[in-house]
């Protein structure tokens, strides 16, 4: 999303749709020395508020631990 209104004139409803027929993404944390970036695959409850994503094969990012869950934001 960006900051700027003029860049934001899609519904909620329409991106949230978007983002779930889409269902893959890309997931970006800040590291040292450089940003870790990944494509994952995701999928969204009906409401939109939860996400679940699958992190596998050669990602730069540590493997959670079982039943442990990653703290995502929008």
């Amino acid at each position: 999303m960006h900051p700027n209104p003029a860049y934001r004139q899609e519904s909620h409803a329409r991106n949230l749709g978007f983002a779930r027929d889409r269902g893959f993404g890309v997931l970006s944390v800040n590291g040292d020395p450089a940003p870790m970036i990944s494509h994952i695959p995701f999928a969204l409850s009906e409401d939109g508020v939860a996400q679940t994503c699958t992190l596998y094969g050669p990602t730069p990012f540590p493997a959670p631990s079982k039943g442990q869950h990653l703290p995502l934001s929008p």
